[in-house]
């Protein structure tokens, strides 16, 4: 067991699997450092629940990338990515996880350069989720799911599938363009705030379920299908 309000500052770097625990608890605060990482080791995440907030954190070296497993990771706190100036990279391209998230996933940027490869699975996000100071996002044809109480920042990037299915609490689109690549599916008894905002579908043969739910401004550049439930455009 690991536990506190202090920092466990993990340095080990590793070829493919992970070498940190996946066994016991951990609710402290886990910086995966990628001070040793190298062309060949990555500071790997392993398949495991975390019970406190969890970093990607730029060590300094000359290749900084932290990188999923594959399987399910559990993150009971908030995910962050923090650029020191060498520049970040929080891969999940490599071996699609499928992330679930209570908190919130941000990243902090101090003169580099900060990277997200999403992965073709499913990342379930209980919090918000912040594309700004992302410098780099990659879908990967994965979907993001939010299922809480949070706001989604896309940052000018482009998400492939996004499922909103609260059942409580609301779901803010921040007042900006959120470009799908994907399919849209809304459902849930909780409430969506679209104010401002505009939700462009880019993708050909993709659906739209919307759940009886209003979004402020909806753009449809390919084929597109309705299904199941209602969506108004109060914009």
């Amino acid at each position: 067991t690991i536990t506190g309000s202090g920092t466990l500052d993990y340095q080990k770097a590793d070829a493919t699997t992970a070498s940190f625990p996946t066994g016991g608890t951990v609710s402290s605060v886990v910086r995966f450092n990628t001070i040793n990482t190298t062309v060949g080791a990555r500071s790997i995440i392993p398949n495991r629940t975390f019970g406190g907030n969890v970093e990607c954190y730029d060590g300094g070296a000359p290749t900084n990338i932290c990188r999923f497993v594959a399987g399910t990771t559990t993150f009971s706190g908030n995910l962050l990515e923090t650029d020191n100036g060498n520049g970040i990279q929080l891969d999940g391209a490599t071996n699609n996880p499928t992330v679930g998230l209570t908190g919130s996933y941000s990243a902090a940027v101090s003169g580099g350069t900060v990277r997200l490869d999403m992965g073709s699975g499913t990342w379930t996000v209980s919090g918000s989720f912040n594309l700004t100071n992302v410098n780099t996002f990659n879908h990967n044809a994965g979907t993001l799911t939010m299922n809480g109480t949070g706001t989604l920042t896309s940052n000018g990037k482009t998400l492939n599938n996004l499922t909103i299915s609260n059942s409580s609490g609301t779901v803010t689109l921040a007042a900006a363009t959120h470009t799908l690549a994907g399919n849209l599916v809304i459902s849930g008894a909780g409430a969506l705030t679209s104010t401002g905002s505009t939700v462009n579908m880019t993708g050909s043969a993709k659906v739209i379920e919307g759940g009886a739910r209003s979004l402020n401004a909806l753009t449809i550049t390919e084929n597109t299908t309705a299904q199941t439930s209602n969506v108004t455009v109060a914009g």
